[in-house]
């Protein structure tokens, strides 16, 4: 599931630079995982 997440954050990189958007969710989806993560 966490390797799922990582491919996706890695893909939404390279989009990044067409969507910035798209990058900046992508940004704070991984923060809240790991934020999420950490609590557990």
């Amino acid at each position: 599931m966490i390797e799922a997440r990582v491919e996706k954050l890695v893909d939404g990189s390279e989009s990044g630079k067409d969507k910035p958007s798209d990058h900046a969710q992508s940004t704070a989806g991984s923060l809240m995982l790991v934020v999420l993560g950490g609590t557990l």
